[in-house]
């Protein structure tokens, strides 16, 4: 609903369209990034601990 309304109504001009089917495709492949490079933590599979190391966010927390 919020890509529905970024890219706007059928009626909205052609800029503002384009513009927001854009922005919201690239946050579709930016999450889709995140799940792929997430997807062995997330999984719990067996990956070497320089791999997982570097798929944690803040250091403080391990």
């Amino acid at each position: 609903m919020a890509a529905g309304l970024l890219i706007g109504p059928q009626n909205a001009p052609q800029g503002r369209r384009v513009l927001g089917a854009a922005l919201s495709g690239a946050f579709v492949i930016l999450a889709l990034v995140n799940f792929w490079w997430l997807y062995p933590v997330i999984s719990a599979e067996i990956i070497p601990y320089d791999d997982w190391h570097r798929r944690m966010m803040f250091d403080r927390w391990i």
